[in-house]
């Protein structure tokens, strides 16, 4: 065991440490990036500029997840915390943990206001 840390407190215990936060940053990257051409003001727009901005952008994007998407992130839960019981409570290697998380395809499902501007950005530079 890690000196001064409890046996669970490990990012594969919980289920928001282990992968769904690194998916959520990630969304929140996409739609970033699938907007950065819309002016800035418009309420369309996902921006991290501000502390305003940044919030309307994390509330945003975090309506896109569905319940099936964070019902899987909870699914490999119980794999993990088997694995550090298994380890004795100690520190679990990547190698001895699950699989490491799935990358999702490059821009999934995307908040509406991120599908106009991308339609937009293709119809100006014809999808290139």
């Amino acid at each position: 065991m890690r000196e001064g840390k409890v046996p669970g407190d490990q990012h594969s215990a919980s289920p928001l440490d282990d992968s769904l936060f690194s998916s959520f940053k990630r969304e929140r990257g996409e739609h970033i990036a699938a907007t950065f051409d819309l002016p800035k003001g418009d309420p369309a727009k996902f921006s991290m500029a501000t502390p305003k901005l940044g919030e309307s952008c994390f509330l945003r994007c975090w309506d896109v997840l569905t319940a099936e998407e964070v019902q899987s992130h909870i699914d490999r839960w119980p794999a993990n915390i088997q694995a550090i019981v298994d380890n004795k409570g100690m520190l679990v290697e990547k190698s001895k943990a699950r699989g490491h998380r799935q990358q999702r395809g490059y821009l999934g499902k995307m908040h509406p206001d991120a599908e106009k501007a991308m339609a937009a950005s293709e119809a100006k530079f014809g999808g290139q």
